[in-house]
């Protein structure tokens, strides 16, 4: 395939704003998650959570009267990305220049605000603007309006690789010629609905037992925990990257996309697998040329065990690559977590360091993970990236030094 530059990065997460405060964070082992004060956790097992501590209205390019904070968190990263990248949008730039955005969960909050206010006080008193700020495409919507965005627009919701679905898509279309740059990522924020759709789905830390604590490709690991973030990644041909003389961060240089028939361990163990062999063969490369492997693990008893299975297949007469996960360092972000992994995989580049695996002592498997402190290395080859659904679906994408 042909290689897609990324030319800018914009990213809001737990551990911080901003490409260069993410990677010194991830590579100094800091932790986002928080203890929650909300009255509905009081009665839970799971009190804790990733937040952003930064006041969105300081993240925001312009001052709005009423904004979801998912929404909040998309044009926060997007004018990141595109500060990041020194574009300008004018008139002659904006109808070429798209946007492909991807969330799980989307506007939950409005969507609570607005079906509170009907059951209360009956259907005559329905907010028309509340509900235009409760479609999963909302975001994608006031995006386009804030920055001008006149290119292809895709919206994505596919759970945990949905922001992932995005990037991927995005990448098709420059490759298809439907634009020759546009921003690619996800956002989800953190929501009383999600939370507790996950907790009675028995998927967020402690479960039944233990310390809640996202522990990845751990043996004691009990579940994730829930975190809130944004990554919106600027995309570029490399024609037009060379055309305006930008800064390339890396490039997408394959991709791979399959789907579990189940959602049991070995069924997802061949998807993934399948996901890395396909993303290794766009990019004509081969194992043994990967640098490392930003994993998708997040503590999930089957998720961990199957991506490690898939690892360990791939390696099979080989020697491993080091492995690691920033799950925990981040949280769970869902729908932003694959974009959230593509930028870890930019800063091992610019810090030639391979963030550890927080909280992990006792690997699950023999698999090489890199765990107390960052790994030097030569940043020289690619970093192959997972992103995993816990309903079956796994893409990974190669992403190659610039």
């Amino acid at each position: 395939m042909h290689r897609v530059a990324i030319t800018g990065v914009g990213i809001v997460t737990a551990i911080g704003v901003g490409v260069e405060e993410f990677s010194h964070a991830l590579m100094a082992c800091k932790c986002g998650a928080v203890e929650l004060q909300e009255e509905f956790v009081k009665p839970l097992r799971s009190k804790t959570a990733y937040r952003i501590a930064t006041p969105m209205e300081q993240l925001l390019p312009t001052q709005k009267a009423y904004i979801d904070r998912c929404s909040a968190l998309t044009l926060a990263s997007c004018w990141l990305a595109l500060n990041d990248a020194r574009l300008v949008v004018t008139d002659e730039v904006a109808p070429n220049l798209g946007i492909c955005h991807g969330t799980a969960y989307g506007c939950q909050d409005s969507m609570l605000i607005f079906w509170e206010r009907i059951m209360k006080r009956g259907f005559r008193y329905a907010s028309s603007i509340m509900f235009t700020h409760a479609y999963m495409n909302t975001p994608i919507s006031l995006a386009a309006i804030e920055f001008n965005l006149k290119g292809y627009h895709c919206c994505y919701s596919a759970g945990m690789v949905s922001g992932m679905q995005a990037v991927v898509g995005g990448t098709m279309a420059l490759q298809r010629s439907l634009s020759k740059r546009l921003l690619a990522g996800g956002s989800e924020a953190f929501s009383a609905l999600p939370f507790m759709a996950n907790y009675d789905g028995g998927e967020l830390s402690p479960r039944d037992e233990g310390i809640e604590q996202m522990r990845p490709f751990d043996n004691s690991r009990n579940g994730w925990v829930m975190g809130e973030g944004a990554c919106m990644l600027l995309l570029e041909t490399e024609e037009a990257a060379l055309e305006r003389d930008a800064d390339v961060h890396a490039y997408i240089s394959g991709v791979g996309i399959a789907m579990s028939r189940s959602v049991n361990v070995d069924d997802m163990a061949d998807a993934i697998y399948e996901s890395m062999a396909k993303s290794l063969s766009a990019a004509h490369i081969e194992p043994s040329e990967i640098g490392w492997i930003c994993a998708s693990a997040n503590g999930s008893p089957v998720i961990d065990e199957a991506e490690a299975l898939a690892i360990l297949r791939l390696y099979e007469g080989r020697e491993n690559v080091p492995v690691s996960s920033i799950k925990a360092a981040v949280g769970e972000t869902i729908g932003a977590s694959g974009p959230i992994n593509i930028c870890a995989a930019i800063a091992s580049f610019k810090t030639k360091s391979i963030p550890p695996t927080l909280f992990s002592s006792e690997p699950c498997m023999d698999v090489r993970i890199v765990t107390g402190k960052p790994m030097s290395w030569d940043a020289a080859k690619p970093v192959l990236v997972n992103c995993v659904d816990k309903d079956g679906m796994a893409i990974s994408v190669i992403i190659a030094p610039p």
